[in-house]
């Protein structure tokens, strides 16, 4: 008889102790699971993130061309919001990693549907879980107050988790209770057997974020009908735009398989796979997509709302948008991509920011004023002043 146990743990080892993230979070998923994020918390480093983001910023100001004392208003804005928020997620990874001894956080979007005048509106509730595993009282408090810090008021432990709910405000805590004792009293998971495909195809980056084929996806996406009052006119443009839009929803509702997205914030990378049923689905979609592309610069076009040539445009959304490959979208953005098109990029950031300064000045004439750079730069106002 023991010899039978031990054989049978020796069977279930390897499944246990290996397990990847996807087995791990399986028993807090249902029907309406529809993102499911992991987060390798010991690959982050805040500071590795702060100091990328500050040279990227850097360079996109060179990139755009302003006057130096502009250059230096804006960088120091972004140094103090970087500073600032390199604190927050340094105090927040210390309590995780160190207090809580965390090595992996679980980010989980449920997708209510609601119908609002006969449509079904998405509802989404959003919660945090952390795998107890060997933990004790004291690690779990810590993560509990971590929780505290980022607006998960409402936390506790269930199902093997350290779980913490997102509340919006004190209005909402009463309803976020309700749902969670509703959503956490029993473990009732459902099978996402493309969720484990899906992080591997985020290629084991810091982040891996998954978007899953859930029932109240598949509502949401389902094509509507749309009813215009009697009278109403639409031009022929917009019509044909809105008539693709609902060839896209049909296609998405019935075909789409996963989303896989990678995110690195240290390296400043993303990449992101999409997955449809069949490869005729993806072909269609990619079509579709840029039917719809060439209408909307053609629109915009004509509206005289394009900031750079039509083609430049093109160019620039073409860099962006995901390759076919069979049944799958790929793509991959980071700062090479940037960098090997940076006279592309730094010409569409100066006409933004010319259209932005343009906008700015008709406001200024149209409402008498209207915030400017210099409103957050250094003023002469005396030391200690609050106004």
């Amino acid at each position: 008889m023991i010899r039978s146990f031990l054989s049978a743990v020796l069977v279930l080892f390897p499944a246990i102790a290996f397990a990847g993230p996807a087995e791990e979070i399986a028993p807090l998923l249902n029907g309406q699971s529809t993102v499911v994020a992991h987060i390798d918390l010991t690959k982050l480093e805040a500071q590795k993130i702060v100091d990328n983001l500050r040279k990227a910023v850097d360079d996109t100001l060179l990139a755009v061309g302003l006057p130096e004392q502009e250059v230096e208003q804006y960088k120091g804005m972004v140094k103090m919001g970087l500073a600032m928020g390199m604190m927050q997620a340094q105090g927040v990874l210390g309590k995780l990693t160190k207090d809580g001894k965390a090595t992996d956080a679980f980010l989980v979007v449920d997708l209510a549907v609601n119908e609002v005048m006969g449509m079904p509106v998405p509802e989404p509730n959003v919660f945090v879980a952390i795998p107890v595993g060997d933990k004790g009282k004291a690690e779990t408090d810590a993560i509990r107050t971590a929780f505290k810090t980022m607006k998960m008021d409402v936390n506790f432990v269930r199902h093997g988790f350290v779980v913490g709910v997102f509340v919006k405000d004190a209005d909402s805590k009463n309803d976020v209770m309700d749902f969670a004792k509703e959503r956490f009293k029993d473990a009732d998971p459902v099978d996402y057997p493309m969720l484990a495909t899906a992080f591997e195809r985020a290629d084991a980056a810091p982040i891996n974020v998954a978007i899953l084929p859930s029932e109240s996806h598949k509502e949401i996406s389902k094509p509507k009908d749309i009813q215009l009052p009697q009278g109403i006119q639409i031009p022929p443009e917009v019509m044909k735009d809105i008539e693709t839009q609902q060839k896209i929803a049909k296609i998405t509702s019935e075909g789409f398989d996963w989303m896989a997205i990678g995110v690195d914030p240290q390296a400043l990378s993303l990449r992101y796979v999409l997955k449809f049923k069949t490869a005729d689905q993806a072909k269609e979609i990619d079509e579709l997509y840029r039917e719809q592309l060439n209408n909307s610069i053609e629109m915009l076009g004509n509206m005289g709302m394009l900031p750079l040539e039509a083609s430049e445009i093109r160019k620039a959304i073409e860099l962006f948008m995901p390759k076919l490959e069979g049944d799958c979208f790929e793509s991959q953005i980071d700062r090479a991509l940037f960098a090997e098109n940076a006279e592309l990029f730094g010409n569409l950031a100066k006409a933004g920011m010319a259209a932005f300064q343009t906008m700015q000045r008709n406001m200024q004439r149209d409402f008498g004023g209207a915030p400017s750079v210099e409103a957050f730069g250094d003023s002469d106002a005396e030391e200690g002043d609050d106004n």
